[in-house]
């Protein structure tokens, strides 16, 4: 269908060189709002890091950022992808979810199957950030805030990273294996296995914000893996080693 064949529009004006930088930008966007996060954070809650603070002052950092870049390059949120939110824009997310979760079930399997102490070292250190996220707020924000999260992170890797890896590099994919990659290096905090879930989570979000030309189906898709996750991680009970 015409609709399906929508695509993000990439304005011609920009040189190569000019993408090239806002490809190194949107690489370097989170991780420097994420360290300027940290001191923001310490500044105005002296102590311990308040982890809900750090990420949403992190998130808000990160659009910042993202909108000083498209004001300095006089281009709109519409041309990274971010359109009116339609009715249909619902059903697409619930398309591209349970291809997230049919896609993480087959990786899953592999690694339970191959290394099944690698699955239960990622599962017990991501249980540790989700119950650091809920002592440090009640669950009604937390769930607000890893909204928020599903937001700027969609807005940076498939919103401006997507956009102009398919300027600079052409085709289908290629982008999507570039921009995925990098965004699974974003998360090599998680190890190894959480690198590779995070880039294969991207590879499906990339696939379906350019088939769509939007991006609200992969930011919905996004928010909602963020809260079930966080949900599913917080009622699980200690794990115990193997052997």
């Amino acid at each position: 269908m015409a609709e399906e064949a929508a695509r993000i529009a990439v304005r011609p004006s920009l040189t190569r060189r000019q993408t090239a930088v806002d490809v190194a930008v949107a690489i370097l966007l989170i991780p420097a709002s994420s360290s300027a996060s940290l001191l923001l954070a310490g500044w105005l809650a002296p102590g311990p890091p308040n982890v809900v603070l750090v990420v949403f002052v992190q998130g808000l950092l990160a659009l910042a950022g993202l909108a000083m870049l498209l004001a300095w390059r006089r281009q709109s949120w519409h041309e990274i992808g971010l359109k009116a939110l339609e009715p249909r824009d619902l059903p697409r997310s619930l398309v591209v979810l349970l291809t997230v979760f049919g896609a993480n079930m087959l990786l899953t399997l592999a690694i339970f199957a191959v290394a099944p102490q690698v699955l239960r070292d990622h599962l017990a250190g991501l249980q540790s950030i989700a119950l650091g996220l809920t002592a440090d707020a009640p669950l009604a924000g937390a769930l607000g805030l890893l909204l928020l999260v599903g937001f700027y992170e969609e807005a940076v890797a498939r919103g401006l990273l997507l956009t102009r890896s398919r300027a600079l590099l052409g085709g289908f994919w290629l982008p999507v294996l570039f921009s995925s990659a990098l965004f699974g290096l974003g998360h090599f905090y998680q190890g190894l296995y959480g690198t590779v879930q995070t880039a294969l989570l991207g590879v499906v979000l990339a696939a379906y914000t350019i088939r769509w030309g939007t991006l609200w189906p992969a930011i919905i898709a996004h928010a909602a893996i963020n809260v079930l996750s966080v949900i599913q991680l917080d009622r699980l009970p200690e794990l115990p080693e193997l052997g």
